[in-house]
């Protein structure tokens, strides 16, 4: 109200006065709004002349502002943080053991997903760096993120990037893959301290996490897997016609050594062919009698098995891979190979490591398929990738 009111006037204030004070909003000032304006000066200390002057007229504006809650402080981001983890339990590193465990770190996101572009690991302790084929970044569930070579500054970079969802923390553990002849390296003592990392988001975190000591032993004797074409393979290029299905475009034998029962808790198989991913369907892996529906990602498909497979000690297991051509693969080739050796993920159930099959028989050199390639075509050559070339 900007002006004094009083018996007698009338227009639009005192309408607002009579809302504001519960009288029938006439817009005349009358008998009865005077008397609400007397009780209003009572509860405010007011003279009781029933009229609107300057005192009057401040209270009622001063009542009328309704406190207005100022907004929140946004919640301040939460940061992308590196945490020292629980460290794994000092065992040994064996000749030929995957993934013996070194050093774990936990990562935290915020409020956004987070790509980790750069991780960097020192190789520590009395150790010499050759003792090591390469080294490897595993997750949770102990499957391989990424993976690096030692340099001469005995440093390893990851560089693949990784994701670390928004309000999520994972664990990841950097873990070394020993020469399968460590008679040089005996008795030494290696570790890893993450030294470094990089992300699309800034990283809070006290860098290096010194990781586990472990002992490099040539005289543990690990499990074993030995490999060499199934008999459900087709061994041989072929032609094949739409409606003929399902079809088995690659498979593998895989037989546990004497010393150790193996579990098979995942596979990948990587389509070399001209065929893209919707020129095939209901793509399946198996191994025994497991059937599993292999995800594509890219030109590789894989598949985990949940809680693994068993393959006792001396016994074969046969991993194929099969599925059915669509019309749209007309004159394209399909062709499933195997990069890696380790894209068949086996673990020891004795020691917990993991085990590189190798192959026993079916060995040629590069261009063959339906082989195991080397680099002078037998069993006793280096590997070569594809480790396993498929028929097309």
């Amino acid at each position: 109200w900007q002006s004094s009111l009083r018996i007698g006037s009338t227009g639009a204030a005192v309408s607002a006065l009579q809302q504001f004070l519960a009288v029938s909003p006439t817009g005349y000032f009358g008998k009865q709004t005077a008397a609400a304006v007397s009780a209003f000066q009572t509860n405010h200390g007011i003279s009781q002349t029933g009229t609107v002057g300057p005192l009057t007229r401040s209270a009622l504006n001063a009542a009328c502002i309704v406190p207005v809650a100022s907004a929140p402080e946004p919640a301040a981001s939460v940061p992308f943080s590196i945490l020292l983890a629980v460290q794994p339990a000092q065992t040994l590193a064996p000749e030929g053991a995957l993934y013996v465990p070194f050093t774990s770190f936990t990562l935290v996101a915020g409020d956004e997903d987070v790509d980790v572009t750069k991780l960097i690991a020192t190789r520590i302790g009395p150790a010499q760096d050759q003792a090591f084929e390469y080294v490897s970044l595993l997750d949770e569930s102990g499957s391989e993120v990424t993976y690096g070579y030692i340099q001469a500054d005995h440093t390893v970079t990851f560089r693949d990037t990784f994701t670390v969802p928004a309000h999520e923390t994972h664990t990841y553990t950097i873990a070394g893959n020993m020469k399968y002849d460590l008679t040089d390296y005996d008795g030494q003592v290696a570790g890893f301290s993450v030294t470094a990392l990089e992300a699309n988001v800034p990283v809070q975190g006290v860098l290096p996490i010194r990781g586990t000591l472990q002992g490099i032993n040539a005289s543990l004797p690990i499990g074993s897997a030995t490999l060499m074409r199934s008999g459900l393979d087709p061994a041989s290029n072929t032609t094949r016609v739409f409606g003929n299905t399902p079809i088995t475009f690659s498979a593998i034998r895989l037989t546990a050594g004497s010393l150790e029962d193996l579990r098979l808790t995942s596979m990948i198989w990587r389509q070399a062919g001209s065929a893209g991913e919707h020129d095939l369907s209901d793509v399946q892996i198996i191994a025994g009698d497991r059937s599993v529906p292999a995800t594509a990602d890219g030109r590789d498909y894989y598949a985990d098995f949940p809680g693994g497979i068993l393959i006792p000690k001396g016994t074969s297991l046969d991993i194929s891979i099969r599925g059915s051509l669509l019309p749209a693969a007309s004159q394209r080739t399909v062709q499933f190979d195997i990069t890696y050796s380790t894209d068949i993920f086996l673990r020891g159930t004795m020691y917990g490591y993991g085990i590189a099959p190798y192959p026993e028989s079916n060995t040629d050199v590069a261009g063959a398929q339906s082989a195991f390639l080397t680099t002078d075509g037998t069993t006793d050559g280096d590997a070569l990738t594809p480790f396993y070339a498929g028929s097309t």
